[in-house]
C-alpha cells in the first residue's frame, strides 16, 4: 500500500514501525532517529535542493528543533514530505499541519466487543471514549449485533434509538458514547 503523496506533506504515522512507515512511501527516505537543530538545517539544504521526491522521517524531535521546522512544514517545497513516527511531544501546531495515519488494529471489532464484554467497567468506558468519530457508528452497530445474539433485546432497542438519535440530530460525541457505555452497563 503506498500513499498519494501528492495530498499532504506533512505525516504522523501513529503505530507503525520505522520499516512499515518506509514501505508506504515512493520516495527517497532521509531517516533522523533524534532530530537536532543541525538536522533541521540540512533538512532546510536538501529540501532547497531536492529534484526528486523525498520524505524526512522523524522519530523523536526536541522543542527546539520542532521550532526550526515550523516554517518549512507550514510551506514545504513541492516533493518534500515530512513523516513523523512519534507524535508524543510535537507541538499542537506540527499536528495541526499532519495528515495523521493511524495502523490498522490486527483484532477485529467483533473481537473487541466481545472481550469488552467481559471487561470490568473501567476498561469498557476507557475503550468506549476513546474510540475515533469514523469508529463509533461501526462499533456501535456490532454492538447490536452482540446484543441481539446474546438476547439482550432491551438494551439492543436502547441503542438502536440511540443510534438513530445520533446520525439524525449529530449529537455530541463524547456524550453519546458515555449513554452507549451507561447502555451496556444497565441491568
Amino acid at each position: 500500500m503506498e500513499f498519494s503523496l501528492d495530498k499532504f506533506s506533512v505525516y504522523i504515522l501513529d503505530g507503525f514501525r520505522k520499516d512499515e512507515a518506509e514501505a508506504l512511501f515512493d520516495a527517497k527516505i532521509e531517516y533522523f532517529d533524534k532530530l537536532s537543530i543541525d538536522d533541521v538545517r540540512n533538512i532546510k539544504q536538501m529540501a532547497e535542493t531536492a529534484t526528486s521526491k523525498i520524505a524526512f522521517f522523524i522519530n523523536e524531535v526536541g522543542f527546539e528543533a520542532q521550532n526550526a521546522l515550523l516554517k518549512i512544514t507550514e510551506e514545504p517545497p513541492q516533493n518534500v514530505y515530512f513523516v513523523f513516527l512519534n507524535k508524543e511531544l510535537l507541538l499542537d501546531t506540527l499536528i495541526s499541519r499532519a495528515q495523521i495515519i493511524r495502523k490498522p488494529s490486527k483484532r477485529s471489532i467483533d473481537d473487541e466487543i466481545e472481550r469488552l464484554m467481559n471487561s470490568d467497567k473501567e476498561e469498557i468506558f476507557s475503550y468506549i471514549m476513546q474510540l475515533k468519530k469514523d469508529e463509533i457508528l461501526t462499533f456501535t452497530e456490532k454492538l447490536k449485533d452482540t446484543l441481539a445474539l446474546k438476547g439482550e433485546y432491551r438494551k439492543l432497542e436502547k441503542l438502536s434509538e440511540m443510534i438513530a438519535d445520533f446520525k439524525q440530530f449529530n449529537l455530541n460525541e463524547q456524550l453519546f458514547l458515555a449513554n452507549v457505555f451507561d447502555c451496556i452497563m444497565e441491568a
